[in-house]
């Protein structure tokens, strides 16, 4: 035998079934009724779990003619899968074999599986043939399977549990599925869900067989369908799975997002570490890293490796231990430059410009380990993914933004401001209106979108207006008290340190002062002084009341909306909850009250 070739490719090709396996033509006067199955609880059950046993089945099955096989397996803690039970039911009795007891012995089965002499109906049975040949070098000759049949018959669903519902009138309990199948000894309940998948598979046949009759007006041509169809599946061969140079492709593909060249370079790479990892520690790649957290890393890239852990929600056990090697890998990609990208294509694309990085992977192991050195280039400006966290710029690098530097002060000028990450992520700094403009949202949007994030990734994201403490004096100001304000620099310094990190309701921000009364020699000048005062405010001080009256007034008139922001409360939370404050006016309410009063008086 050549490799590559069946070893029963002839058995196969001269197989042709016999007239008993293919039931009976349907009768005008009285139609064949095929015998019920019989209960489980009147069904004798054995488990074979030794030697003997196992000798005993073999010398019992000779003698039969039509056996319902099925297999369970566990492919989760394996990277190729493990067969861990092996059921078979006759017309009369139930077994039960267990394999990882006589894992050296089940290839004796073969010679019942291959004898084109008895009958073997099993439903779906693609993927145990793959695994009887995979683990124990067992083939199988004369199949038929119900799940072709329930496809032949254009049935709704072809599941088993709705072939016993259809034909055997009462639901199958499939929660027993994914369960773990190594456990021994296996629960009464386990060994039941493994009985009932055999139980009823040949008076099922039975009925399935009539009903191809019937359907094709009396002739077998229907039944002989099914069977060569079952044929077919048996002459395949086991292979062992392999990485193909394109399955991350596929990956993407079905996730439907859209990736840039280095986001697609770190997709390959660890897809292709992920199978290597599988492999070498015989676990399977959705115990390493499961999908949709191979996208969420993807897709985010985070600048640490804190960041990769933060993409696994829970963390699986062989990410955590390899988590600098999934680190470097996102660096790698994260550093990757458009001049290297240009013979890298998108999805869809063909090879790369040099070697081997964009004609596939070949090597997994080599991949996974290799580290890809790319060419020096000019840092270009990249704009801002969406569906983001604003305030979340762990995964940009200093050569995302046009302007690197740290955030202006608040009498810095806005023009400076207007490259600056917090202002591409809002983008609502005003076309017209000048330098006082900008400068009021550019406050005002540090005071009230910085307590929404405790943890920031990089603090110099937060403008955080610095503003005059209510409790310093005139003289604090002058540089009158230098001693006083030499020994509170420190805790001040360390206390604005840290309030970008602090929990929204732990952040104290300060307000600023009242203007002293002026000392004008009648009211109006001194109404007058009072008003210019608060219309221009000093530095390193600011009227927040009056920018969040102005900052609501632009956005009502930019976005149409009634109380977008849910400035003027009174109003309940998305969540069904009574909001903060939901109970009485709002400080824009308050803020309006004041401003009435005034001028009333």
């Amino acid at each position: 035998m050549q490799p590559g070739q069946h070893p029963y490719g002839p058995e196969l090709d001269a197989f042709t079934p016999e007239e008993r396996f293919l039931g009976s033509p349907p009768s005008p006067q009285q139609p064949p009724a095929p015998p019920p199955p019989q209960r489980l609880d009147e069904t004798e059950l054995t488990l074979v779990q030794t030697t003997d046993d196992l000798a005993e089945l073999l010398a019992l099955l000779d003698g039969e003619r039509e056996l319902a096989v099925d297999l369970e397996a566990h492919s989760y803690r394996s990277y190729l899968g493990i067969t861990c039970l092996i059921q078979i039911s006759t017309r009369t009795r139930d077994f039960i074999v267990d394999t990882l007891r006589l894992w050296d012995h089940v290839w004796q089965l073969n010679r019942i599986f291959t004898n084109p002499k008895i009958l073997k109906v099993l439903h779906g049975s693609s993927g145990d043939l793959a695994w009887l040949q995979r683990d124990f070098g067992i083939y199988m000759v004369n199949l038929f399977d119900t799940y072709l049949a329930s496809h032949t018959l254009s049935m709704p669903r072809h599941s088993l549990a709705h072939l016993v519902q259809t034909y055997c009138g009462f639901a199958l309990d499939k929660q027993y599925q994914l369960a773990d199948w190594r456990v021994r000894p296996l629960p009464a309940e386990m060994l039941r869900y493994a009985r009932c998948d055999t139980r009823y598979l040949l008076y099922i046949a039975d009925r399935m067989r009539a009903e191809l009759w019937r359907r094709a007006d009396g002739q077998p041509d229907l039944v002989l369908r099914v069977f060569d169809a079952s044929r077919r599946l048996c002459r395949e061969l086991y292979k062992k799975p392999s990485l193909g140079a394109d399955d991350y492709r596929q990956l993407l593909a079905k996730s439907r997002k859209a990736f840039n060249s280095g986001q697609i370079h770190a997709l390959e790479r660890l897809y292709a570490w992920r199978d290597a990892t599988a492999r070498v520690e015989d676990e399977s790649v959705a115990y390493v890293l499961p999908d949709h957290m191979l996208l969420a890393v993807c897709d985010l890239l985070p600048r640490e490796f804190t960041g990769v852990l933060a993409c696994c929600n829970p963390v699986p056990p062989l990410v955590r231990k390899y988590v600098h090697d999934l680190h470097r890998i996102v660096l790698e990609a994260r550093e990757l430059r458009p001049a290297d990208a240009a013979g890298r294509k998108s999805v869809g694309g063909g090879s790369g410009g040099d070697g081997n990085v964009g004609s596939g992977v070949t090597d997994p192991a080599s991949v996974a380990n290799a580290s890809l050195s790319y060419a020096a280039a000019e840092p270009t400006v990249r704009q801002l993914p969406q569906h983001r966290c604003p305030h979340d710029l762990s995964h940009f690098g200093d050569d995302d933004f046009a302007c690197a530097s740290p955030p202006p002060s608040p009498t810095t000028s806005p023009s400076s401001w207007k490259t600056t990450p917090a202002a591409r992520c809002f983008g609502l700094l005003t076309k017209t209106g000048g330098e006082a403009a900008d400068e009021l949202l550019r406050a005002t949007l540090g005071r009230l979108v910085s307590p929404f994030y405790s943890v920031p990734a990089r603090p110099e994201a937060y403008f955080v207006v610095k503003a005059t403490p209510p409790d310093e004096t005139e003289e604090d100001l002058d540089g009158s008290n230098q001693e006083a304000t030499t020994a509170a620099a420190p805790a001040a310094a360390a206390e604005e340190e840290k309030a970008p990190f602090l929990q929204p309701t732990q952040r104290k921000h300060r307000r600023p002062r009242p203007p002293k009364a002026a000392t004008s020699s009648t009211q109006a000048d001194a109404d007058e002084a009072e008003s210019a005062e608060a219309d221009q405010p000093e530095s390193g001080s600011f009227d927040y009341d009056r920018a969040a009256v102005e900052l609501a007034s632009r956005a009502m008139d930019r976005f149409p909306i009634r109380d977008p922001l849910n400035l003027i409360g009174g109003g309940k939370r998305r969540c069904g909850g009574r909001g903060r404050g939901s109970g009485g006016p709002s400080r824009l309410a308050k803020y309006r009250r004041k401003q009435q009063q005034q001028q009333h008086f």
